[in-house]
């Protein structure tokens, strides 16, 4: 079993309740800052922790339960202590503060992990067992109750990233405010040196949830709803379907994939599926959106 550690406030009751129903991990206890100031009522206090170096002494792993940019210090010091580390997430960060993760890392030749919803999906990772080389690939996201569209949009730009084989050797991104003061539409193109094609457009202004992607190879097409968790296809005149079993899909199945994906890497020393250098590529490319938002809307 691998001891592990939780870190954050919010989101540890749900990372302690999925950490325990997987066999292989022990929970050892989990830490937050605030706690010194008021300790947490819903966790049993035998499992509360006031130091983070306390707890690193009891743990193999630990997890950072939220992105928050304050945990980075603490990020740092796990790495630096050679624990193997999983993130619920680094978009908070600059690019140079995930630079400086990723060098870290090389240092101490451990396992970090990012958490990312797309690529543990049931469905996309059907997709991605049949995927060969997309010649096009057009992702659409649409939820006019989502807050954090940019968020949202990086998540299936690394979704999204993860089936090419080659570099990239172009991004164009463009911002529409159709309904709202702030851009509620982002459009972005993502040309790479093989001559494939990259196309993501999300937004917030269609009432009805869409979360779904076309892709074009040779000989084939798939479309791909990860919203509906189904998979319709044609491979060299071949029909392809699959359909996720309900309940497949939720948040915490998800994360609990990614935990059992965790250990099997910290214990193969595998690389994980998404690794530091992936969201450092995510980052790229929606620093281009940013830098849009910068120029037309004062935004960043």
């Amino acid at each position: 079993m691998l001891k592990i550690g939780i870190v954050g406030k919010n989101n540890s009751e749900q990372y302690i309740s999925i950490v325990n129903s997987i066999r292989c991990y022990k929970f050892v206890g989990v830490f937050d800052p605030s706690f010194q100031f008021e300790s947490p009522k819903n966790i049993d206090s035998k499992l509360v922790y006031y130091s983070f170096e306390e707890l690193m002494k009891k743990s193999e792993a630990i997890v950072f339960a939220n992105a928050e940019k304050i945990y980075l210090p603490l990020i740092e010091l796990a790495i630096k202590y050679s624990k193997a580390v999983f993130l619920h997430g680094i978009h908070n960060l600059s690019l140079s503060e995930q630079y400086d993760i990723l060098k870290l890392q090389e240092e101490a030749q451990e396992t970090i992990q990012i958490q990312q919803t797309i690529l543990f999906n049931s469905v996309f990772k059907e997709y991605q067992n049949i995927c060969e080389s997309p010649l096009l690939l057009q992702f659409f996201y649409a939820n006019s109750n989502e807050k954090k569209l940019l968020l949202q949009t990086r998540s299936a730009v690394t979704g999204a990233l993860t089936l090419f084989k080659s570099n990239i050797k172009k991004v164009t991104a463009n911002t529409i405010a159709a309904c709202n003061e702030v851009p509620d539409i982002l459009k972005i193109r993502i040309d790479f040196d093989n001559g494939s094609i990259c196309e993501l457009t999300t937004n917030t202004v269609e009432p009805e949830k869409q979360f779904l992607f076309n892709c074009f190879e040779y000989e084939g097409f798939y479309k791909v709803d990860l919203e509906n968790n189904n998979l319709l296809g044609t491979k060299n005149n071949k029909q392809i379907s699959f359909k996720s079993p309900q309940g497949e899909n939720t948040l915490s199945k998800i994360i609990e994939r990614q935990l059992v994906d965790f250990y099997h890497n910290v214990r193969n020393f595998e690389t994980p599926l998404n690794s530091v250098e992936n969201e450092m590529l995510s980052q790229q490319v929606i620093e281009r959106v940013k830098e849009k938002l910068r120029i037309n809307m004062s935004i960043f």
